[in-house]
């Protein structure tokens, strides 16, 4: 359905919701937490949207984490610490 501009820019706030939903059943946490997730592991996520024509959700994970924090990683589990590629994901939402 599309997130109509003016509501874009508190996409990724909690409990809020599109002004064009009306009649559809959400909370709105959904994205909310995702955007948290996302930060938590030094990410990024943004959205593309038309209102009407349905909305594209990018997220990029870093592909290694800082130093300090990879090597703390290291010490518990080897294989946590090593990642050869940053992850892209793209899901759209109509």
């Amino acid at each position: 359905i599309g997130v109509p501009e003016k509501d874009r820019d508190r996409v990724f706030t909690r409990y809020a919701r599109g002004s064009n939903v009306s009649g559809i059943v959400g909370t709105g946490i959904g994205l909310y937490l995702v955007k948290m997730v996302i930060d938590l592991h030094q990410g990024r996520v943004a959205v593309e949207s038309r209102e009407g024509k349905g909305s594209r959700f990018t997220v990029r994970l870093p592909s290694a984490l800082p130093r300090q924090e990879a090597t703390r990683a290291a010490a518990q589990s080897p294989a946590s610490a090593q990642s050869p590629n940053a992850v892209e994901s793209q899901a759209a939402a109509e």
